[in-house]
């Protein structure tokens, strides 16, 4: 049985620590249920596949990649080494869950505090590492988590600032003589974390998705265009080696 003490290491190392990210000024003291904003933008199969490959050559996945993407441009932008990353996952452990309709979801909160001397291959094998003794608290309610880690009782709105979600399904459907049809997935339009990334393949052959779902009181849509396009995220569609993801740090 995991017990409290377990997950704390994982989370938090500090209960007063400061958020990762702060609110745009005049946004701070504001009361309002802020809207959000999208962003998307699409990879190809085959570069998709392509990061896919190298990554598992490492034994890590594009999974791992991406998390550790995120990881050095939000590392080196707040100047810490420290951030909590949420990853969601379906959650569907026993057998009677996995028959049942609905869906089962948490959140994983992965702490991440690494050495930046690390070649991007040791960060990506230390993130796959991490995740893996992480799994052990997917069935905790966020509450359970969030308690023993103190995030209220420093005047912090959430665990992270930060997710990562990996959607594969194809939606396709049969509809009487009218052939297949393809159902799309919509946007709220109120995400509350900072910066959400949800990465949708959809249907096999299509492009993969990466939508930046963003909160307007902590993001604008330049700032975001900014992120997705910085040298690191761009790097991702050249990569053709293993030289090209090591140098990803040192950009």
């Amino acid at each position: 049985m995991v017990q409290e003490t377990d997950i704390l290491p994982m989370v938090l190392t500090e209960q007063d620590g400061v958020p990762l990210l702060a609110p745009i000024a005049g946004y701070a003291n504001r009361t309002e249920i802020m809207p959000g904003a999208t962003h998307n933008w699409f990879l190809s199969r085959t570069q998709y596949a392509q990061l896919d490959t190298l990554a598992q050559s490492y034994q890590p996945s594009v999974c791992h990649a991406l998390l550790g993407l995120l990881y050095v441009y939000f590392a080196r932008v707040q100047n810490t080494q420290e951030c909590v990353i949420g990853l969601p996952v379906l959650n569907r452990t026993p057998p009677a869950f996995k028959q049942t309709i609905g869906l089962f979801a948490s959140s994983i909160p992965l702490r991440c505090n690494h050495d930046h001397k690390l070649s991007f291959i040791e960060l990506m094998q230390a993130i796959a590492r991490n995740l893996r003794e992480s799994y052990r608290s997917q069935c905790f309610p966020a509450s359970e988590v969030n308690r023993p880690a103190g995030v209220f009782q420093a005047g912090r709105k959430r665990l992270f600032d930060l997710s990562l979600s990996f959607n594969k399904h194809d939606h396709k459907v049969n509809c009487g003589d009218n052939g297949p049809l393809e159902t799309v997935k919509l946007n709220h339009g109120y995400e509350q974390t900072p910066l959400a990334l949800y990465v949708g393949g959809y249907a096999d052959g299509q492009d993969i998705q990466v939508e930046f779902s963003y909160n307007l009181a902590y993001f604008d849509a330049e700032e975001i265009e900014s992120i997705q396009s910085i040298q690191s995220i761009q790097s991702i569609q050249s990569i053709q080696s293993i030289q090209s993801i090591q140098s990803i740090q040192s950009r």
